[in-house]
């Protein structure tokens, strides 16, 4: 189970440990809240240590879903984790996002 928490001095979303199928909702739930709750939400995920690719598609969704109403979202990843599998699975993706943004180290 994913832990999940925000930073709201920072603007920033932390996802840290195993991330599971069933703590999509969850995740997805805290994008929605917490990117209107911000200039510019952070989402952390320098700190999971496995992805499901169906979570990292639903958090790609939950991205473009606040974007599309005007809120700036940005994803914090490690490039070279395998750990964060959907980062290499499909990143075609990240490049169809607009402002969405991809960091290669923890910020």
């Amino acid at each position: 189970m994913a832990d999940i928490s925000f930073l709201a001095g920072g603007g920033r979303l932390v996802v840290a440990g195993e991330c599971l199928t069933s703590d999509r909702d969850a995740i997805v739930e805290a994008i929605e809240i917490f990117a209107g709750l911000v200039d510019a939400l952070v989402l952390d995920f320098t700190r999971v240590t496995t992805l499901p690719l169906e979570v990292g598609v639903s958090v790609i969704k939950a991205c473009r879903a606040a974007e599309s109403v005007g809120h700036q979202v940005a994803l914090h990843v490690l490039d070279d984790d395998p750990a964060v599998g959907f980062v290499n699975v499909a990143p075609a993706a990240f490049a169809s996002l607009g402002r969405f943004g991809r960091c290669s180290h923890p910020c």
